[in-house]
């Protein structure tokens, strides 16, 4: 997302540090998708592994990927709908596994191209041109 940003460090710091509105990854998901550098697929895919990650954080212990609220969240990823094969063997870890590789995968292709289509800031207004 930062390069998409206009290049303004100091701002960038400011909105993608801990503290800061997009800091966590809930908001950069929320943020990443109203910019439209996430297909709607991602962005529900990213939603999910977001809800698995805090359920694995807030357990701690005894949870699993075939425990119900793991296992159920892995089967309702969409990406690996679209891409893997019927006959492949698909338990909650693989698919999850798999979508975060995926995912991790376009987004460093997507961090490349969204250098060519970095923001550029307005320029000042003026009301009466002089020159």
């Amino acid at each position: 997302m930062e390069n998409f940003f206009v290049d303004d460090k100091e701002v960038s710091e400011k909105l993608l540090s801990e503290e800061g509105p997009l800091g966590g990854f809930d908001a950069r998901i929320k943020m990443a998708y109203a910019l439209g550098l996430i297909s709607p697929y991602e962005y529900h895919d990213l939603l999910i592994i977001h809800s698995i990650q805090k359920t694995f954080l807030k357990e701690m212990t005894g949870i699993k990927f075939s425990s119900d609220p793991i296992r159920l969240n892995c089967f309702r990823l969409r990406l690996p709908r679209e891409i893997l094969l019927p006959g492949e063997t698909q338990t909650p870890r693989r698919l999850f596994v798999f979508v975060n590789a995926f995912l991790t995968q376009q987004f460093t292709l997507r961090a490349m191209q969204a250098v060519q289509e970095k923001r550029i800031p307005r320029d000042n207004f003026m009301l009466v041109d002089i020159d």
